[in-house]
């Protein structure tokens, strides 16, 4: 079949349509034109020339487009931003994107350290909130494993005030330092059960330790006094040939000891009371009746329990035991009684 059919237009004129037959199948033909509408021609080696400036201009723009395309096997550039043609460009994001697939794991959900992606916090991020809390609640069954907790040395200790939180003190030994608060001052009488410390050792900044001090306090049925050696004493040289009643303490005191010689063949009865004054002997009840035998010296010793008297120490001598005796002794029937107390 040859090139170019014959149809008919609106008209009814026939028109040569422009075709090219290949193979018994007719395909248009199309014609290039200008911006004029002028037709251009087919390049060829030999229309391009200089003085064709169409084709030079098509050539140049074929040859820049080839030069930003890049050859096939065109390297990678070093950098992102390094110059490079398309070819180039795009097997630099290949490659970016190798590696970051390789950081990738190759499987979601947990997995091991070397399987999974890191997480790290940035450089300037503010402190992240981080509430920790213990297995098992207080007053339930303990389980679990313990926690290792430390603290801090410091050789002079430091000063916090209300509300702040500080750290555990150790010593150069890694031992916890520990620090019984008391209440500084002089000692004193009657002071209340609940107002009771127990002092303990105070670590020092050194290896050695500091000892304590204590003072040792006797309870007296309410509150608790001090620890005394007996300080004061009521003596009768000589008994005279009465009860000889007589006023040791006119105040709550601790007797210690009494010691002195009965001179007669007969026991002697020694009677204290808790009175501020003297006794009235017969009439007033005696806290202590004491039996001191005939012919001999006596020494009694309350020193590892002093007896307390809540009011005060008096004493008499009677020739019986009984409380409402009011028998005198003999003068010179006791000789040295001497009543030591605090």
């Amino acid at each position: 079949m040859a090139d170019n059919i014959s149809i008919k237009d609106s008209a009814g004129a026939t028109v040569v349509l422009a075709s090219k037959d290949v193979g018994g199948v007719q395909y248009p033909r199309r014609i290039a034109v200008d911006g004029t509408g002028a037709e251009v021609a087919v390049a060829t080696s030999a229309l391009q020339t200089s003085a064709n400036t169409k084709l030079d201009t098509v050539h140049t723009d074929l040859a820049a487009e080839a030069v930003l395309i890049g050859d096939v096997a065109e390297t990678a550039p070093a950098s992102d931003t390094a110059s490079s043609g398309l070819n180039g460009r795009l097997q630099r994001i290949a490659q970016r994107l190798t590696s970051l697939i390789a950081l990738i794991p190759a499987a979601l959900g947990q997995g091991t350290m070397a399987q999974s992606l890191r997480v790290v916090l940035a450089s300037d991020q503010s402190s992240v909130p981080v509430t920790a809390a213990g297995n098992v609640a207080s007053g339930a069954a303990d389980s679990g494993n313990p926690v290792k907790i430390g603290g801090v040395y410091n050789s002079t200790l430091p000063t916090l005030t209300t509300g702040q939180r500080g750290d555990a003190q150790l010593d150069v030994n890694s031992n916890v330092r520990a620090l019984s608060v008391m209440a500084g001052g002089a000692g004193s009488d009657g002071i209340a059960n609940s107002s009771l410390l127990f002092p303990f050792e105070r670590a020092s900044n050194s290896v050695t330790a500091r000892l304590p001090a204590a003072a040792g306090f006797y309870f007296n049925g309410s509150t608790w006094d001090r620890q005394r050696i007996p300080s004061s004493s009521s003596r009768i040289v000589s008994s005279a040939n009465t009860t000889n009643a007589t006023v040791a303490k006119a105040s709550a005191g601790w007797l210690s000891s009494i010691v002195g010689l009965n001179t007669t063949g007969s026991a002697i009865y020694l009677k204290l009371y808790n009175k501020a004054t003297s006794p009235t002997v017969g009439t007033d009840t005696p806290v202590l009746t004491i039996p001191i035998p005939a012919s001999g010296f006596f020494s009694i010793s309350l020193n590892t329990a002093p007896y307390y008297f809540s009011t005060g120490i008096s004493y008499a001598l009677t020739g019986a035991a009984a409380d409402a005796d009011t028998t005198a002794v003999a003068a010179g029937a006791i000789t040295g009684l001497n009543l030591l107390y605090s």
